[in-house]
């Protein structure tokens, strides 16, 4: 099994055009082992064919494609495989790839949608630190040297800005390597259980993007579990399976008990009534109804789609209002640097006079 690094992966575009690519060709009544061979031989990515030919060794050793892709449980997720193995056991292998190859597609540009719209937001913030940093090494030492040939007295935001700068520039070999540790500290502690329910505590209570995470995961959770019951897997086990696609690990307990208590008959929609802050009051609507009424897996078909539009509209608005936020908030830190460094220029030109 091919060890999956940092920096050597294989991406989620590449495992929905192998998953779909891969029903086009079990449709056509092209054998597992052939279609395996010429994926493989297509593929440009060097770790994406080493995985598929060690998968085509097993399947032509006699293991069914669910043992065979479990190996690599790196490359695929749990429901991943079970989806796969749903499609084995019931004699519909190509339908279930192309259908999972479907919802991979809708779960990757929904998350893709919302990366987007806070990644320009992050590159603004991390060039104006970027940029700052080379101002206070740089512009602000030599602003300093003025000060001090002519003895000015500073007000209090100066002095603030030249102290920052005098320790950046002192301990600046010093800063580069605690920032690196302290970047580190930070990754191992959010790995950690009690890291992530900090962070997800945290994004969960941002005003904004607490409420699109929370459209994100109730979207992945309808498609999932939609997804999973309609090929014929028992809603507890579906459950277990769907806790797996979610990150926050909040959701991933709700799911995890929820696929308990469900196995001792409760209704889901009372389970998942005991997580508001987790599942809107609507999710929680369309459960009771798809119970009562059997069509669960449509209406949550439907929730999904309509979470999509509402993350299509929220992320649209998001930029419109970020934009004029971003301004105000670079014009400030812009004009308060400027006031703080030229006052005692005009008041040195002004002695002058």
């Amino acid at each position: 099994m091919k060890k999956i690094t940092l920096f050597k992966r294989i991406s989620q575009i590449e495992r929905i055009n192998f998953t779909r690519n891969l029903g086009v060709m079990l449709g056509t009544g092209l054998p597992l082992s052939t279609a395996l061979k010429i994926l493989s031989k297509q593929s440009r990515k060097e770790l994406l064919k080493e995985v598929l030919i060690e998968v085509r060794k097993d399947i032509r050793s006699g293991s069914s494609l669910f043992d065979s892709l479990s190996k690599h449980p790196k490359v695929f997720s749990r429901f991943y495989l079970n989806m796969v193995n749903v499609g084995e056991e019931g004699g519909t292998l190509k339908d279930s790839l192309v259908e999972l190859a479907k919802q991979m597609k809708k779960t990757h540009r929904l998350k893709s949608k919302v990366k987007g719209a806070l990644i320009y937001p992050a590159v603004i913030f991390v060039t104006m630190i970027v940029i700052g940093i080379i101002m206070m090494l740089v512009i602000v030492p030599r602003l300093n040297v003025v000060f001090l040939q002519f003895k000015l007295t500073l007000p209090i935001t100066t002095r603030i800005i030249i102290t920052i700068s005098e320790l950046l520039s002192t301990y600046l070999i010093f800063t580069i390597p605690v920032v690196i540790f302290l970047f580190l500290l930070a990754r191992f502690y959010l790995k950690k259980p009690v890291g992530q329910r900090f962070s997800y505590k945290l994004i969960m209570a941002l005003p904004v993007v607490g409420s699109l995470h929370k459209q994100l995961n109730a979207g992945l959770f309808a498609r999932n579990l939609s997804s999973m019951v309609n090929s014929g897997v028992s809603i507890a086990k579906a459950l277990r399976t769907t806790a797996d696609t979610h990150k926050n690990i909040f959701y991933q307990n709700s799911l995890i008990r929820a696929s308990q208590e469900v196995k001792k008959g409760r209704p889901l929609y009372e389970i998942m009534n005991e997580y508001p802050e987790l599942y809107p009051p609507m999710v929680t609507e369309i459960l009771e109804v798809g119970e009562e009424t059997g069509e669960l897996t449509a209406l949550l078909e439907h929730l999904a789609s309509f979470y999509e539009e509402e993350i299509d509209q929220t992320t649209n608005n998001l930029s419109v209002i970020i934009e004029p936020a971003l301004l105000i908030f670079v014009g400030v830190a812009v004009g308060f640097f400027a006031i703080s460094m030229l006052q005692p220029m005009y008041s040195l030109l002004e002695g002058f006079n």
